[in-house]
C-alpha cells in the first residue's frame, strides 16, 4: 500500500510486507531466493504503516514510532490520526529532514 508520499518510490524503499516476508523466511529456513531478502542492518529505517507493521517491523526498539491500536484501544481513531501526524513530526527530525 502506498501513501502517496514524496520520495516513497525511491531507492531503498520497501514496502513493510516483503520486508517481513523476506526475514522470517531467512529466520525459518524457508528463503528460497537469497535476493528476496532485504537486509536493514545498519541502516537508518522509518517504517510507514498502521502500529502494528511498525511493532512487527522492528519490535521493542526505541526509534520506532507507533500509536494508533497497539498504544492505544482501537475506538480512538481520531486519536490516532493526530498521534500520527505527531509522529511524522519525529520522523522527520530523526531523519533531519
Amino acid at each position: 500500500m502506498k501513501g502517496g508520499f514524496p520520495g516513497e518510490n525511491l531507492a531503498g524503499v520497501h514496502d513493510a510486507l516483503p520486508y517481513l516476508t523476506s526475514n522470517a523466511n531467512r529466520l525459518l529456513g524457508l528463503e528460497r531466493n537469497p535476493n528476496e531478502f532485504i537486509d536493514m542492518k545498519g541502516r537508518r529505517v522509518v517504517v510507514l504503516g498502521d502500529s502494528d507493521t511498525a511493532m512487527d517491523c522492528n519490535p521493542g526498539n526505541p526509534k520506532v514510532f507507533a500509536g494508533g491500536d497497539r498504544v492505544r484501544d482501537s475506538d480512538q481513531a481520531v486519536t490516532a490520526i493526530f498521534e500520527g501526524r505527531e509522529a511524522e513530526a519525529g520522523i522527520l527530525d530523526f531523519l533531519d529532514v
